[in-house]
């Protein structure tokens, strides 16, 4: 880590993040950093005019207005009371509807990112999850959704859609973090994840905080911002970490342990 200018070049004390004393500054195994050397990813960062880190690039990008925190609400909740298993459901696939065959469960979850890139299935659940599964039992929404909808979707569309399914649960909108991302990115994201806990305040739901974040530092201010805001019951998108491996106690700054302490310090 360099504590006053990046391996970029750029200048550290230029950026809002650095100088709230969030971002330590960016490593040399930021992608950004690797495709100046010239080492660019297809897919990625190449082709180049195609690069998804344009808009947070700091070689082509002067100009990078940063996601800033709203004054935060407070609301007082309790731990939402799901089982410790929660079977999915597939929104697309009547036969994994195990009570339409008298098989009895408490709670159900689908996933919001199923539903969207369906517009039958999203036509049918918009009159409500629970008519349209036939299920009368609880049903989690989960938000955790492909990268390529997660800005696509506001405050508004989010809540538009949450109010028009009916869960007995949800949780906070999901964000990208990376951790070999420009950091500058991973920052705004985690600001735009905390705006959002922030909003979602606004309805009448149990709600499921997010722990998410590229390093320690976003992790620890995620959780810590959600709780200030009353926030009890988190949940940990770790499918990738768990394909990588950093789950692992063994694995150096490991997501779970990073999550643990900040939840224990508050």
């Amino acid at each position: 880590m360099m504590k006053r200018r990046a391996p970029c070049g750029l200048d550290c004390k230029n950026c809002f993040y650095f100088a709230k004393d969030l971002c330590h500054g960016c490593s040399t195994g930021c992608l950004a950093f690797s495709c100046k050397k010239g080492i660019c990813y297809s897919g990625i960062t190449s082709p180049r005019i195609f690069c998804r880190l344009k808009a947070y690039c700091p070689f082509r990008t002067k100009d990078r207005t940063p996601v800033q925190l709203p004054h935060l609400g407070r609301k007082p909740m309790i731990m939402v009371g799901f089982q410790k298993f929660i079977p999915r459901i597939d929104m697309t696939d009547p036969r994994s509807w195990f009570w339409k065959h008298g098989i009895e469960f408490p709670a159900i979850f689908v996933s919001l990112g199923e539903i969207l890139l369906h517009k039958e299935v999203l036509n049918g659940a918009l009159r409500g999850l629970h008519d349209y599964l036939g299920f009368n039992r609880r049903i989690f929404l989960s938000l955790v959704i492909a990268d390529e909808l997660i800005d696509k979707l506001s405050t508004q569309d989010y809540l538009r859609l949450i109010g028009n399914l009916g869960p007995d649960a949800t949780m906070i909108p999901d964000n990208y973090t990376y951790s070999d991302d420009p950091l500058f990115l991973s920052w705004s994201q985690t600001f735009r994840l905390i705006s959002f806990a922030n909003d979602f305040l606004k309805l009448d739901i149990p709600l499921i905080g997010l722990v998410k974040g590229a390093n320690a530092l976003q992790i620890d201010l995620v959780v810590r911002k959600q709780m200030e805001m009353g926030y009890v019951s988190f949940a940990m998108p770790a499918r990738e970490l768990f394909r990588e491996g950093r789950l692992s106690s063994s694995f150096p700054n490991n997501p779970v342990d990073n999550a643990l302490w900040s939840l224990k310090r508050v």
